[in-house]
């Protein structure tokens, strides 16, 4: 029994050693534009909003083909998310526009395919879903010449919108020694808005200021990232 003990013990730290070695973990961080597509109607016309991506991947290595790897790529990410909104419908004669930031934590898990391109140098690319959690929520209101903050109110806290995304992210990039450029793009699923009544009770009096016509029935987050890396 001592010996079966001592031999599965070896063979896990023999497995678990080998593992490491093909371990590696991976920091990005860089530009990324977003969207909220279905938003564009009769009220309201979204456009692309700018804003940071940053976060780490563990990167295994499940097959190695020499000029080939391939490997799972899981990752936790800060991603600002949302749009610029503007509305159709004036308040009197001042034109409302809205800055709607969404940050989110975003869980990707890919699989990365890399291949061998000349000495230290390798290009790559990644596919899978990612998971999306919503920190917080915020608008940011210009009528006019006035500009107010939504200081009152989290569209994730009071309910505006779901916390939960979650969607499809492909991505590309080439690889010198450690460091890396990588560009992405992720298509949202989840429908995150919570279908609220915006012409009733108490959330519909905070909302007043802060342009109802430019929430949607349907929303679905939509952005694509430039993010520079280094391999640890």
């Amino acid at each position: 029994m001592k010996k079966i003990i001592i031999a599965a013990t070896a063979a896990l730290a023999l497995s678990m050693s080998a593992m490491a070695q093909d371990l590696s973990f991976i920091v990005n961080l860089g530009y990324q534009g977003s969207n909220l597509a279905n938003i564009d109607s009769g009220n309201a016309k979204a456009e692309l909003l700018s804003g940071f991506r940053g976060g780490v991947s563990l990167d295994w290595t499940f097959t190695d083909l020499g000029a080939a790897q391939l490997s799972l790529q899981p990752g936790v990410y800060f991603s600002m998310k949302g749009a610029k909104l503007a509305s159709t419908k004036s308040e009197g004669d001042k034109a409302v526009n809205v800055v709607r930031q969404l940050n989110y934590i975003d869980i990707p898990i890919l699989v990365n395919a890399r291949f061998g391109v000349a000495d230290h140098t390798n290009v790559f690319v990644n596919a899978g879903p990612y998971l999306g959690f919503g920190i917080n929520g915020t608008d940011k209101v210009t009528k006019g010449t006035e500009t107010k903050s939504s200081s009152d109110i989290d569209l994730f806290k009071d309910k505006v919108y779901n916390r939960f995304d979650w969607g499809l992210h492909i991505g590309a990039g080439v690889e010198f020694n450690h460091f890396m450029l990588g560009l992405g793009y992720q298509l949202g699923i989840q429908d995150i808005s919570k279908g609220v009544n915006m012409t009733s009770g108490e959330l519909s009096q905070k909302i007043e200021d802060w342009a109802r016509s430019t929430f949607a029935e349907k929303t679905n987050n939509s952005n694509f990232f430039v993010t520079v890396g280094y391999r640890f």
